[in-house]
């Protein structure tokens, strides 16, 4: 079974799912849609005329678009006219898993299906017509780069935890961040006992953080009943961290786990004010985490108040410790 949003062309509206076996034809699929659609579409199910909806290459048109914006609202752009040309009509034979075969799986938030309905008569409407009229090649190419880039810039925005070490050699380029690595030599500190995590649950779940925030309480206890910092649980505000900024290669999403924030300098209308430390937290601290920890350090002191000069630390609050700054 598989999940297809399908627009009718020319024709205001939200799109609408039809669920549909993939071993069935795409006539089992129009009888689906003209059942869907029974008060709208009047016509006998074979006379619907039925386009994929596609982005360039193997995605679909994304929800985010102004081409399926102004397609919801009835408008035809010319990406759209470019898709519904008569060669590009789906033949009610053929079968729906051959139609989908190099497509990505259907997802939401995606257009599939795009669904031309001919008038009462049997003709195709003067509307509908002029949605396969030819296109020129320019008109296409025009077309089809702007679906294409604003897929890329959608897809360039990366999340922390997927960014890896290449990428943080592109960050550190664009940017021209140095790297000092102080060879500092203290003694390890055994009076104080690591962290147990809670076994088999991630470090994001809502116990886990409770435990976590517990014990960085009890040991930051001086600095926090002094009145000079507090501690902010952000790892539920998925977006605080988001940047889109051209000084970077790419944008960036996400959030890190905790923030150590200089009290007096908190502003409850900005987020980031008086952040002092980014805190990032992992069960096993690998070399891989490294990257998610520099662009969460990178995105923070873009974001935050021109005094604030935010570090980062990437632990697992036993034997690891590693502050970037």
């Amino acid at each position: 079974m598989v999940t297809l949003y399908c627009v009718v062309v020319g024709v205001a509206g939200s799109a609408f799912p039809v669920d549909i076996d993939e071993n069935k034809s795409v006539g089992h699929l129009k009888d689906a849609i003209k059942e869907k659609n029974a008060s709208t579409i009047t016509c006998d199910a074979m006379n619907l005329q039925l386009f994929l909806a596609k982005a360039g290459g193997n995605a679909w048109l994304s929800s985010l678009t102004e081409d399926v914006k102004k397609l919801k609202k009835g408008e035809k752009t010319v990406l759209v006219k470019s898709l519904t040309q008569e060669e590009k009509e789906l033949q009610g034979e053929s079968g729906l898993k051959k139609v989908l075969a190099g497509m990505l799986s259907p997802s939401t938030d995606e257009i599939h299906v795009l669904v031309v309905v001919p008038e009462q008569d049997g003709t195709i409407s003067k509307e509908m017509s002029a949605a396969t009229t030819p296109l020129t090649v320019e008109q296409v190419e025009m077309s089809m780069n702007k679906v294409l880039r604003e897929r890329d810039e959608k897809a360039s925005a990366y999340s922390f935890s997927d960014l890896n070490t290449a990428m943080e050699e592109r960050i550190v380029k664009k940017m021209r961040l140095t790297e000092n690595i102080p060879d500092v030599k203290e003694p390890v500190d055994t009076s104080i006992a690591g962290y147990s995590w809670i076994p088999k649950i991630v470090e994001s779940e809502e116990s886990q953080r409770a435990g976590y925030m517990a014990y960085l309480q009890q040991h930051l206890k001086t600095l926090i009943d002094r009145g000079d910092f507090l501690l902010d649980d952000i790892a539920g505000d998925k977006s605080v961290l988001n940047i889109v900024d051209p000084r970077l290669p790419f944008a960036m999403k996400g959030t890190a786990d905790v923030l150590l924030i200089n009290r007096t300098s908190k502003n409850p209308l900005i987020k980031l004010a008086g952040v002092s430390l980014v805190i990032e937290l992992k069960k096993k601290v690998e070399p891989g985490h490294v990257p998610q920890a520099i662009g969460q350090l990178v995105s923070c002191s873009m974001k935050a108040p021109l005094n604030c000069y935010p570090l980062s630390l990437l632990t697992d609050l036993n034997d690891h410790w590693h502050s970037l700054g």
